[in-house]
């Protein structure tokens, strides 16, 4: 997205990304998610891992239905939001989903749960990302909460269309960056500012 350097308000990056995401249209949006997704199976860490966080995406998001088929053979987890927070559910062919938080898909409770340090790659959405690996959600902080849980060694990329990454966003302190991004464009290491 066009901007200056400065970093700006998460509040209004989000109600432009936001909108800019609801004017994209569904091809579109499963077009480039397919660009995304070839990137991440070639990639090494992706590979490499037998526990796989990933998202169960909302329309417009970065789709994730092409990664969890690629991970036959892995060991995916979803989040699940109880409460004010996300546990990891395992996700399994054939067994039914309920609407969650925001109207996500997720497992059921009665599939258990799996613990945080078990997951070798976490592949996380965000309205917006910015080259540091500063990312706006939603706004409920599910994720900052969530990341601290993680091993410390355990990669966290970010899956976002090339608009949504903007040049610097302001972080909150309770702000949790990621250590990688995912665009149409390829996998990068963020860098810290």
């Amino acid at each position: 997205m066009a901007g200056s350097a400065l970093s700006e308000p998460p509040e209004a990056v989000r109600r432009r990304v936001l909108q800019w995401r609801a004017d994209l249209a569904p091809s579109e949006a499963a077009a480039r998610s397919a660009q995304i997704t070839a990137h991440l199976i070639a990639w090494a860490p992706f590979r490499a891992a037998q526990h796989l966080l990933i998202y169960l995406a909302m329309p417009r998001e970065v789709q994730t239905a092409g990664l969890i088929a690629a991970a036959s053979g892995k060991r995916v987890c979803v989040p699940s939001v109880v409460g004010r927070h996300l546990v990891l559910r395992p996700l399994v062919a054939g067994r039914p989903l309920r609407r969650g938080a925001m109207g996500i898909a997720e497992p059921k409770a009665a599939a258990g749960e799996v613990p945080p340090t078990e997951v070798d790659l976490a592949l996380v959405p965000g309205v917006a990302f910015d080259p540091a690996g500063h990312r706006v959600g939603h706004g409920a902080g599910f994720y900052d909460r969530f990341l601290p849980t993680l091993r410390p060694s355990t990669p966290v990329c970010g899956l976002a269309f090339r608009e949504q990454v903007v040049p610097a966003l302001e972080p909150a302190p309770w702000d949790v960056p990621v250590g990688f991004l995912c665009t149409e464009d390829g996998v990068v290491a963020c860098s810290p500012a």
